[in-house]
């Protein structure tokens, strides 16, 4: 009765073993947070496809962007002259720029092209 007893805990111990492995290979999960997401990312990628090329096969709307533009190049430099003076604005930027550089000397090395990486503008 002892070795019953013993030999049926040992296979049900390696049946819940062998059958709480996770498996192999899962695969990107098709649900949570994380997809939803990735799907709205991707919607939006598509959506700004959609635009881009409906801003370049129409005159007024090419027009209309090429003017905001150049208002948000315009601001840009106003803002930056406004700012220079700043100390807390011009240390976080600096911050972002190495960080920026931090991120493009992994992605390069990652890639194999650490001796073509270029400083960040």
């Amino acid at each position: 009765m002892k070795k019953l007893m013993l030999i049926l805990g040992g296979i049900i111990l390696a049946g819940g073993l062998l059958y709480s492995q996770p498996p192999e290979n899962p695969g990107p999960k098709k649900f949570g947070p994380k997809a939803k997401i990735r799907e709205v990312v991707e919607i939006r990628k598509q959506m700004r496809r959609i635009e881009f090329e409906t801003i370049q096969n129409n005159e007024e709307l090419k027009k209309i962007a090429d003017q905001i533009k150049t208002l948000r190049e315009e601001l840009r430099e106003k803002l930056e002259e406004a700012l220079a003076d700043n100390v807390e604005y011009q240390e976080l930027k600096e911050k972002l720029k190495r960080i920026k550089e931090e991120w493009r000397k992994k992605r390069h090395k990652r890639e194999g092209k650490e001796e073509e990486c270029k400083p960040a503008i």
